[in-house]
């Protein structure tokens, strides 16, 4: 389980995109919005520079099915901000 995680990062648990994501990892792979994913067996990623382009990315991904956060329960997304130190803007696991 490892992919790259550098800038803005949007991480998804694969199972979650096959389960949640209306039309599942081909759809996903479709609707990519850039050329920054890289995933293994089990994570995606999607980079982003700026918090905007996240921001619209998370809510197409929720549109899509897959939910960050609704109340207190959590969803297998992550958005991660790298630098020094690295920021976890959210995440659900």
């Amino acid at each position: 389980m490892a992919v790259l995680v550098e800038g803005f990062s949007v991480i998804v648990r694969r199972d979650s995109i096959e389960s949640k994501y209306a039309g599942g990892w081909k759809a996903f792979l479709t609707d990519v919005p850039n050329a920054t994913l890289c995933s293994d067996d089990e994570l995606a990623r999607v980079g982003f520079m700026d918090r905007n382009a996240v921001e619209a990315y998370v809510g197409h991904l929720e549109r899509m099915g897959l939910l960050l956060m609704s109340g207190e329960t959590r969803y297998p997304v992550a958005v991660i901000l790298t630098g020094f130190p690295v920021v976890v803007i959210a995440i659900a696991v």
